[in-house]
């Protein structure tokens, strides 16, 4: 056990991991540089090459190890202590209540080294306050507890159960990966070969559009050839997005403790995050239509200082049944606004301002190309703006919103369906917004602002949205809940 109380390093394998991040960083630019100086120079640096690659590893490692050394990190009267910096000097000083959340992350440097990385989050920052790149397991289990026990110590003492509320097994996490977007995965694949061959068209100054041009018009190939090739194409697409998503959500765990929730997910990297119950401001389950009929949702956790967080780090809990995304909801809410709240809508006018805005310009620009290039390109471009039609028309028929004196549940729809869940006493900030338009007609949005985003009822008369802003004032008002 080490003593926190004096200045403590990182484990040794944080210089290793340190080279690694500054030899990727620097990584685009050195293949860059090396290709072009090899094709102008017709290979006459070659000899010259192993001398800059050794001299350039070594001034790296010195940095990284540099880094490590000036790296310190203690407490000091309930306070977390930072000391790091080479040339300018920087000291953190993060009092141990105001650190919002402690996540361990295992990736593949840290596997290997038998240690663990740990990201500490503070308010109003939107990125890592401290990111410790190597300790000991045991160490950094050590810390977290430490770090977190005000969070912990401080919580609703009601959810005092604990237990393993989802644990995902291979065949969950295969009938996962088939109800994927895959469309969204190919559209990502075509921009990946598309980019490769511009850059390739960059440095061997071939003409590769004209190229193809010429391919296609020799070979003159069948249009089943075309269809062959977009089914590969999709299959691939189904594969890559598959295996993603098993080594992302591998060995998912949602356990609940006395303070929180703790997840655990990730095959070549290992996350591992605590969620105490009072930092949870709003939650996000959604399905597609697929998925809808198997009963699996997706669903977000957004808590209080998850901005250290990547999109593709976010805490999303796959559930494969209701009884789950039910399970996780209790702790934040445990009376549904959708069962004891009341229902309401949005108006027509949203509808006709989207046709006015989007549908009738997008139409008149397809019409107006066309007729430029004198062909009957209108035909097939107008699907687009109907299909924009039915979206929007769907969307506001089907989005619904409850209210209770508990909190609020929006639940919108068109081919999936979305639920946002915000109980009152996270509410940080409401507010009234209106266009110039909208201040003609009488209509208005309501913005409902947490400490991890906003929800958003959009197009309601004016005066539902006063009474909307001021049942949310007077509920905390009358709860004397203060601000997160």
């Amino acid at each position: 056990m080490r003593d926190w109380t004096k200045p403590q390093r990182q484990s040794l394998a944080a210089i290793g991991i340190l080279m690694f991040q500054l030899i990727r960083k620097a990584l685009n630019f050195w293949l860059a540089a090396g290709a072009i100086s090899l094709l102008r120079n017709k290979g006459k640096i070659l000899p010259y090459l192993g001398y800059f690659i050794i001299t350039m590893l070594f001034i790296l490692f010195i940095r990284a190890l540099l880094e490590y050394l000036f790296f310190k990190i203690y407490l000091e009267d309930d306070r977390l202590m930072i000391r790091k910096g080479i040339f300018s000097k920087t000291m953190l000083t993060i009092p141990l209540q105001k650190i919002q959340g402690v996540h361990l992350q295992q990736k593949i440097l840290n596997t290997l080294t038998g240690t663990v990385g740990i990201s500490i989050d503070t308010p109003g920052t939107e990125k890592a306050e401290v990111s410790i790149k190597a300790l000991k397991q045991s160490e950094a289990e050590e810390l977290r507890l430490i770090l977190l026990r005000n969070s912990i110590s401080d919580d609703n003492t009601e959810n005092n159960q604990s237990g393993i509320l989802i644990n995902l097994s291979l065949r969950d996490l295969l009938r996962l990966s088939l109800t994927v977007n895959h469309f969204r995965t190919l559209l990502i694949i075509v921009g990946f070969l598309i980019s490769i061959w511009q850059q390739l068209e960059e440095i061997t100054e071939m003409k590769a559009y004209d190229k193809i041009d010429e391919m296609s018009t020799d070979l003159n190939p069948d249009p089943m050839v075309y269809v062959v090739w977009g089914l590969f194409l999709f299959g691939f697409a189904m594969l890559v997005s598959g295996i993603l998503t098993i080594l992302r959500f591998y060995n998912l765990q949602v356990k609940t403790d006395p303070g929180g929730f703790t997840v655990k997910w990730g095959l070549i990297q290992t996350r591992q995050h605590i969620i105490p119950f009072r930092k949870i401001q709003m939650l996000q389950w959604q399905t597609n239509f697929i998925r809808r009929g198997l009963g699996i949702f997706q669903l977000e956790i957004s808590s209080a200082g998850e901005g250290i967080f990547t999109k593709k780090e976010r805490m999303l809990v796959p559930t494969m049944d209701r009884k789950q995304t039910h399970d996780i909801i209790q702790y934040y809410q445990p009376e549904s606004p959708a069962d004891h709240g009341e229902k309401a809508g949005i108006q027509k006018s949203f509808l006709l301002r989207k046709l006015w805005l989007i549908c009738l310009p997008l139409i008149i620009v397809i019409i107006s190309v066309s007729l430029y290039f004198q062909k009957l390109l209108w035909l097939s471009g107008l699907t687009l703006p109907v299909y924009l039609v039915i979206y929007f028309y769907v969307y506001r028929r089907n989005f619904r919103f409850w209210v209770s004196e508990k909190g609020i549940q929006v639940s919108e729809s068109v081919w999936g369906k979305k639920y946002s869940l915000l109980n009152w006493e996270k509410l940080q900030l409401v507010r009234k917004r209106q266009t110039l338009y909208q201040r003609k007609a009488g209509y208005a949005d309501v913005i409902f602002h947490t400490a991890a985003g906003a929800l958003r009822i959009p197009y309601l008369k004016s005066e539902e949205a006063d009474q909307l802003v001021d049942l949310a004032v007077y509920i905390l008002e009358k709860e004397k809940k203060g601000w997160v």
